[in-house]
């Protein structure tokens, strides 16, 4: 059909590394150039879960998810 998208909307970045030194979501930009948006990234969740009582025992989980994969 010949389209070309520029823009690319995601739930959840979980601002993970990319192929090289940039981020996963950098590749994708800088590789098809478009724009990346996200309606929430892992480092707002984390902040949520620090102030949220209710979900404050996700918040090791999500602090290594981020140690291990985060850009």
């Amino acid at each position: 059909m010949g389209a070309n998208p520029n823009l690319m909307l995601v739930g959840l970045d979980r601002q993970e590394k990319g192929q090289g030194s940039v981020s996963a979501r950098a590749e994708l930009e800088n590789i098809y150039g478009m724009r990346v948006i996200s309606i929430i990234n892992l480092d707002a969740l984390i902040q949520f879960s620090e102030k949220d009582p209710e979900y404050s025992e996700y918040l090791s989980n999500l602090k290594a998810y981020r140690d291990s994969w985060g850009a």
